[in-house]
This record gives structure tokens, sequence and C-alpha cells, in this order.
């Protein structure tokens, strides 16, 4: 299970992102259902949607409205959500009912998604398509229709079950199975051909990244690496693009990115963040606490 790294939740307004630097922290002790946040996103009413390990909050810009039961049952973990054909927000716990979120409105669903169990991630491809991990298979959902994703390579004859780390990479999957050598490969898997195509030796896996256009990231053995995709196709691990713009002696230990070209690396040194369309670097948030 993924959880948001920051010891809080810290959100970038517009103003932050202008280079006037404004923080707003959010803990339960100002209303935030639970402080282990495992995913947040932006519904299409402009609200903030945080899912926990015990319910779920929405911020409208001014208070948060909690939820930890729906019809007398708890909701439990939260940690991945997907949007329907109306851009309804549907949140998959992980045991449990889908819940259903519009504006005015949160319940049990009666969703297709009901027959997938013990959800851990969901990949958004494009419009009404999605990739869903769970623990005993991988499904597409496109178009609201369910369909099971196998591997049907005759040189690479793994499953498709217990898949703890996953990412876009481009037109495939970047896949890291759970097998008994924690430095097992990566697997790169064509989710149009249904097949395993290609294996990346590599060490111990800690985390998997995708910036906005595609580009695929690994953290192996404590350092990250972009992958490369060259015609062929030729898989490779490299250094990444960012790494020339980095403070000497910044170790990132995870990344995030937003709409407007931002990555923001995390280490133990702060927060930093480069903008990849202007091609450089802005400043450094000090972590503090």
């Amino acid at each position: 299970m993924r959880r948001i790294p920051l010891l809080c939740i810290l959100l970038l307004t517009s103003q932050f992102l202008q280079a006037q630097h404004v923080f707003e922290t959010y803990t339960p002790s100002n209303g935030l259902v639970d402080s282990k946040i495992q995913q947040v996103t932006q519904d299409r009413y402009g609200r903030m949607v945080f899912l926990s390990r015990d319910g779920i909050s929405i911020y409208d810009g001014i208070r948060f409205t909690n939820y930890t039961e729906i019809d007398g049952h708890s909701i439990g973990i939260t940690e991945t959500f997907l949007y329907d054909k109306d851009s309804n927000l549907l949140v998959p716990p992980f045991s449990g009912s889908t819940i259903w979120i519009n504006r005015d409105h949160i319940k049990s669903d009666s969703s297709i998604l009901n027959s997938l169990k013990e959800i851990s991630l969901i990949i958004h491809l494009g419009s009404n398509d999605y990739i869903i991990i769970t623990n005993p298979g991988m499904f597409r959902y496109k178009n609201g229709q369910l369909i099971p994703l196998d591997n049907k390579s005759q040189r690479f004859k793994y499953g498709l079950n217990n898949i703890p780390l996953c990412t876009i990479a481009g037109p495939y999957l970047l896949v890291k199975r759970s097998t008994q050598d924690e430095n097992g490969p990566l697997n790169i898997y064509d989710y149009e051909k249904k097949e395993i195509i290609h294996e990346i030796p590599v060490g111990d896996v800690s985390n998997l990244f995708t910036d906005n256009e595609g580009n695929a990231y690994a953290r192996i053995n404590t350092v990250i690496y972009q992958l490369k995709i060259y015609p062929g196709p030729v898989f490779k691990l490299e250094n990444p693009w960012y790494t020339s713009y980095l403070p000497a002696g910044f170790i990132p230990d995870y990344l995030t990115f937003d709409n407007s070209g931002n990555i923001f690396c995390i280490g133990a040194q702060g927060v930093y963040r480069i903008n990849k369309k202007m091609v450089k670097p802005s400043y450094t948030v000090t972590r503090k606490g």
C-alpha cells in the first residue's frame, strides 16, 4: 500500500507556483479525517479529495467534510480511484463496495468494480481507460467494461498476480512482480498485445513513477533511474534528465509531478522543484520538524 511521503499534506496553491511560496498544512487537528493519507485527487468541482486508511475527506477550499462510513458500514482503507464516463469519482476500497461521489452525494455503488477484490493500484491510460492492479490479477477498465489481462508471452512465462509496483511507460507498463528474490527483474508489459515483451535485471526496486509525458522512473537501491525507450524497441535504465539541475549532494527519494511541467524531487534535504518546460530549477523548500 502506498502513502503520501510527506509528514503532512502540503497543498501548493497557485500563488506558490508563482513563487510566493505559500503553504497550507492540513492535519486531523484542523479537519483532515486521518493523518495517513494514501492518495489525493481534485474532482471536477475543484474540491480536493483525500483518501486515507480511515475514510475520505473532501475539502472545498473552506472546510473539510469527512466520511468514515456509508449506510452504517465502515469505509475502511481507501487508496486509489478512477472517474466514470460522467466524470463522477469512483473509489474502490480495499474491501467492500465501490464508493460513488459527485457534487451533492456520496454513496455505495453497484459498480462492476465490486467484482474485484483487494484493488491496490489504478493507472490512468486515457479517457475512460484504466489499468487496475489487484492481488489476484490485472484488469483493464475501458469505457465501463472490465477486461482481464494475462501474459501470452512464450519467452517470459510469468503470471500477473501479486504485483506490488506498476507504472505507465509510454505505450507499455513497467511492472515489478512479487518474487522470492527482491532483486528480481523489471518487466515491460504490452497491455494491447497482453504479453511481457522484455525484462531488465535490476537490484531492489522500492518505487516506480511516471511524469505527465509518460516517462517512467524507477528507484533502485536508493537511486532513481529513468527508463529510456529506443527504436526496436530497446529499453535501458539511464540517469534521469533532471539530474544535472539538482544541487550538489541532493539525492531524491521520491518524485511527484504537476500539470504545469514541474517535477518535485523529494529528499532528506527537502523538496527541489524543476520546471521541465522552462528547463531550469526553481527553489529548494527545506523540510522542518
